[in-house]
């Protein structure tokens, strides 16, 4: 709660934001350098010889899907569990989709042998994607905190804050 209410004082100001703010990918500026992808599959000549022509009984289909973003809205919010062991390592009990990446993250964070690191986890899916690689902060501040207090850490972000920091998936359209 203490943590909560000290963030509630922070007021963070974006010094870099000039001019409009683009929502629409198809006016926004191409501000990281990166062009559209464009995925293909199968033969590029050879498509491309056909194109306009459609073989007799087949039909022509052609149009724009967009797909509006999402978020990710798991019903357990992140969380993490962080227990020091007698050896000097670290027990971290995490809800995620994947171990390897909080373990390497965890250990190399902390300056461990990954083999003084064991993770945890009872469930894995249900995440929506949100727990693959987004779980990583609150196993990380559990770690950093247990470790540092020599005792055990929990650690559960309120709603808001992981909606606000998580995101989600990405808008997409296709044509």
């Amino acid at each position: 709660r203490l943590a909560t209410l000290g963030a509630q004082l922070v007021e963070i100001k974006d010094q870099k934001q000039k001019g409009p703010v683009h929502v629409d990918p198809d006016t926004a500026p191409c501000v990281d350098g990166m062009e559209p992808i464009v995925f293909f599959r199968g033969d590029k000549k050879a498509t491309a010889s056909m194109m306009g022509q459609v073989p007799d009984g087949a039909a022509k289909i052609s149009g724009v899907f967009n797909k509006k973003s999402q978020y990710h809205f798991f019903i357990e919010p992140q969380s993490a569990t962080a227990i020091p062991d007698e050896d000097g390592g670290l027990v971290v009990n995490l809800a995620c989709q994947g171990i390897a990446h909080p373990h390497k993250v965890i250990a190399s964070y902390l300056g461990l042998p990954r083999g003084n690191v064991v993770i945890n986890t009872r469930r894995l899916g249900g995440g929506f994607g949100g727990k693959v690689s987004r779980q990583i902060p609150s196993a990380l501040v559990a770690s950093i905190c247990a470790t540092k207090l020599k005792r055990p850490v929990r650690f559960v972000m309120d709603r808001e804050t992981d909606m606000a920091i998580n995101g989600g998936r990405q808008g997409m359209k296709s044509k």
